[in-house]
């Protein structure tokens, strides 16, 4: 292969991940503000209980498929100043609306619990570097599965959430980028991920028995077994963000998208901005006076706009690229 064509060949690539990428916070913000009308409407819960079954588990493969062991100490510090001044902002926005200071350091809000989490998920794969891959993997789906009889834990340190998540980010970090990206140039496979993709919005909306409220006690990770059928829900939670995690990446374009390959390199910015002005907007009872429909589209003004370079700081200045400037 010629050296323009390798060129090409990474560019494509790096596209085809940025793209699945805006989509993905997309989903986030969308499924923040979402979560405001839950308890009101039923069909808005199932749809809820659907993204969340598959976005945070195929964010966090996407973080390990792009894992890399070199400037580890740099990423893990970066990881922590995006939580410590994340959650700094929001403490900002408690003591204004609801003149509440308290901290509780032993138990990680559900806000940035991604990026705190991100820290322990790259050292456990540091550390497991060296470790025959299928035996890392298999035992962490193991730890999974019988973590959750500890009910203990929950959110202390967002514990839960690591050991749930960790099988999603150690699996990216095995898989192939390169085969990943053939794969989604592959029609039958697009055509075969987009009816899998149909089928579960059907079981999810329009089925009277809900698969997605059936396993939702597992699908945000930070809960154990409330009862023996409980570990069946975890892994049939595994089993279902696998199956529609693969199928929504291979619907995704895998060459460049006018400005959605753009945005889908900030995503870390929309991840950090969204929080404060999703959390500004609930103290301004703003979700009580404009309709829901008009506040559900607002997650595409909110994405788009975050993913601007207007809002790269003060991301941009801690992150790991950058950290030497700071010291």
């Amino acid at each position: 292969m010629s050296n323009d064509a390798l060129i090409k060949n990474m560019d494509n690539r790096i596209c085809y991940f940025d793209n699945i990428k805006f989509f993905l916070i997309l989903l986030v913000v969308f499924g923040h503000i979402l979560q405001w009308y839950t308890k009101e409407i039923k069909e808005l819960a199932q749809i809820f209980n659907f993204i969340y079954s598959f976005h945070m588990p195929l964010f966090i493969f996407m973080s390990g498929l792009f894992y890399s062991k070199h400037n580890i100490v740099s990423k893990i510090t970066s990881y922590m100043y995006i939580y410590i001044l994340g959650n700094a902002f929001l403490i900002l926005l408690n003591a204004l609306f609801k003149k509440d200071v308290s901290v509780n350091l032993l138990s990680v809000p559900n806000g940035y619990w991604y990026v705190f989490s991100l820290i322990f998920l790259v050292l456990l794969t540091y550390l497991f570097e060296n470790l025959n891959k299928r035996i890392v993997l298999t035992m962490s789906i193991i730890t999974s599965l019988l973590i959750g009889f500890d009910n203990t834990i929950n959110g202390y340190l967002s514990l839960s959430r690591i050991i749930v998540f960790f099988p999603f980010y150690y699996l990216g970090h095995i898989v192939d980028k390169n085969r990943l990206t053939e794969l989604s140039k592959n029609k039958y496979i697009k055509i075969i991920s987009l009816v899998v993709l149909i089928l579960t919005y059907y079981c999810c909306y329009f089925n009277k028995f809900n698969y997605f409220n059936f396993i939702s006690g597992q699908i945000l990770g930070k809960y154990g077994y409330g009862s023996k059928i409980a570990i069946l829900k975890r892994v049939l939670f595994y089993i279902t963000a696998i199956i529609i995690g693969f199928s929504y990446m291979m619907i995704m374009p895998s060459n460049s998208v006018p400005v959605i390959s753009k945005l889908g390199k900030r995503t870390i910015n929309v991840y950090f901005w969204h929080f404060i002005i999703i959390r500004l907007l609930f103290y301004l009872n703003v979700n009580k006076y404009a309709p829901m429909y008009l506040m559900l589209f607002l997650s595409l003004p909110i994405t788009i706009i975050l993913s601007t370079r207007v809002f790269e700081y003060p991301v941009k200045l801690i992150s790991y690229k950058n950290l030497s400037s700071l010291k």
